[in-house]
């Protein structure tokens, strides 16, 4: 049995509950249902939230359902899940590796900032430590099997999302990144009606990033809007890549002569659409098992990555606020 200890009870840590069917959707339903960890600590310093996991968890042991880590016997190996706001993840980190941990995964994003995130991962490295971040499409099967068959040269890629830069653009970033490569500059499209930040708020910025692929991707923050923005158009020279629905939906075209106008070619939609709930989550607690069992290169988003994915979001800020070009340093995939 592989020991794990999820720090934050929130919706991605415990919660999530029902709602996507019987697809988990948070890392104790994932391990749960996946099997092979040994649940050593649930802790979250919210006394709702730690009821609301003993009454939905009847099988889970309530002495291990504490309200911070000095409750608890860290036992060295143990997963360590962070899956808690980014604002205090550096001190979290520092207190964590002093467990010794088998693996470090945190939920996106990898910090509040990116010379916080450029900390973590360097105390990370120094203390031997594997990182993982979670962006839950990457294990997802239908991204999975999406990647394989997205244009390989894209002329372009237009992205919609509401909901914040760090939050839903990020995992927009963590796909096109590890999709398509590195971005090598960013520039914010800014107008009359581009938020304003507000106490702090995780506000929609709308920027281009020009990948050293060669072709320019748009991500286009929406204020304002009464339901959940995240799509991706991706086109190419003879197709295009429809992913709607924060990804449940995915739609291929492929163009077709006079099909409204004779000698006018338009696209048309090849096949049925590909419905399904994203999930991702059991994904990777199996991936982790493999590697617990077999060690071998963990797949996921690892430091570098993430940081690149933060150095991006903070290079929108910067140019959202000057108005100039950012350049994005190189980082190891």
């Amino acid at each position: 049995m592989i020991p794990l200890v999820i720090l934050g009870l929130g919706r991605i840590g415990a919660g999530n509950i029902d709602l996507a069917g019987g697809v988990p959707l948070s890392h104790l339903a994932a391990a749960l249902s996946v099997g092979g960890f040994d649940i050593q600590g649930l802790v979250d310093p919210d006394e709702k939230k730690r009821r609301v996991v003993m009454e939905r968890y009847p099988n889970v042991n309530p002495e291990i359902v504490v309200d911070s880590l000095d409750a608890l016997p860290s036992p060295p190996g143990a997963i360590m899940v962070i899956a808690t706001p980014p604002e205090n993840r550096l001190e979290f980190v520092t207190d964590l590796l002093d467990t010794n941990p088998g693996l470090l995964i945190m939920e996106k994003p990898l910090a509040a900032d990116f010379e916080k995130g450029k900390k973590i991962v360097a105390l990370c490295a120094a203390a031997n430590t594997e990182l993982r971040v979670n962006f839950n499409r990457r294990f997802d099967r239908r991204h999975v099997e999406m990647q394989a068959m997205a244009p390989s040269k894209p002329k372009t890629m237009i992205m919609r999302y509401g909901k914040g830069l760090y939050n839903y653009a990020s995992h927009l970033i963590d796909l096109l990144v590890d999709w398509y490569g590195p971005v090598r500059a960013v520039k914010a499209i800014v107008n009359e009606t581009d938020s304003k930040k507000i106490n702090g708020q995780d506000r929609n910025i709308s920027f281009c990033c020009h990948l050293e692929a060669g072709f320019d991707a748009y991500c286009i923050g929406i204020d304002g809007l009464s339901y959940d923005q995240f799509e991706i158009d991706i086109f190419a020279e003879d197709s295009r890549l429809e992913i709607a629905d924060g990804g449940a939906v995915i739609r291929q075209y492929a163009p077709q002569a006079s099909k409204h106008y004779s000698g006018y070619t338009q696209l048309e939609q090849v096949g049925l659409a590909d419905i399904a709930p994203v999930g991702g989550l059991a994904e990777l607690y199996r991936v982790i098992q493999i590697h617990f069992d077999n060690p071998q290169k963990l797949p996921g988003c690892n430091g570098n990555q993430a940081l690149m994915n933060l150095a991006i979001l903070d290079a929108a800020e910067r140019s959202f606020s000057n108005g100039e070009i950012q350049m994005i340093p190189s980082f190891e995939r």
